[in-house]
């Protein structure tokens, strides 16, 4: 019996150990079916994970890139403002200059009008002084004459 009772022993712990190595062989692919599955979601995470981070990361540049260029194009049109406004300055300093200019040569040209003017004026009243005399020479020499003749008259008529 214990012969029996060993190979009967003998018989269960083989069949224990085969259904034991099944078992464990099943659990084995069972729990690498069910941690590839998770690895597998993992990876899918993982790999949406860095897609999202390289969209967004693009985003940003894009972003960078049309506020670069928006800030180089409002730069550029303040560049052009202010040389707009160098021309218009230097434009109106040119015009000013030109009007102080044509100012200048019109009291040039009234000054030398005037003193024409007063040079005629002087001339014509030094010949209107020249002409008093005259008149008052020949007047005098009149008045002399019409007095010799009053004089003679006189002189005849009293003798």
């Amino acid at each position: 019996m214990t012969k029996k009772l060993l190979v009967a022993m003998c018989l269960l712990s083989m069949v224990f150990a085969t259904t034991a190595i099944a078992a464990e062989t099943y659990t084995e692919k069972f729990v690498q079916s069910k941690t590839q599955k998770i690895v597998d979601v993992e990876k899918k995470l993982q790999t949406k994970d860095a897609e999202a981070k390289a969209k967004i990361k693009a985003q940003k540049e894009i972003q960078k890139k049309k506020e670069a260029e928006l800030k180089a194009k409002l730069n550029a049109q303040k560049e052009a403002q202010k040389k707009k406004e160098a021309e218009l300055k230097a434009k109106l300093n040119a015009q000013k200059e030109a009007q102080k200019k044509k100012e200048a040569e019109l009291k040039a040209k009234l000054k030398a009008k005037q003193d024409e003017q007063l040079k005629k004026e002087k001339e014509i009243k030094a010949k209107i002084d020249v002409q008093k005399k005259k008149d008052q020479a020949k007047k005098a020499e009149v008045q002399k004459k019409i007095q010799s003749k009053k004089d003679a008259w006189n002189t005849l008529i009293s003798k």
